[in-house]
């Protein structure tokens, strides 16, 4: 898999993301999709 960053998600990145969104951090974040995937997505595939 090519990404921007170079390398795959490792799984605990996920999680750590998952967790700030569902903690009181996020509490402001609303109506948004967020991409997790290194960059992939800037690279056309």
């Amino acid at each position: 898999m090519t990404t921007l960053l170079g390398r795959a998600a490792d799984p605990q990145e996920i999680v750590d993301f998952i967790l700030y969104l569902v903690s009181d951090k996020a509490a402001f974040v609303t109506g948004s999709s967020f991409l997790i995937d290194g960059g992939r997505h800037c690279m056309g595939h």
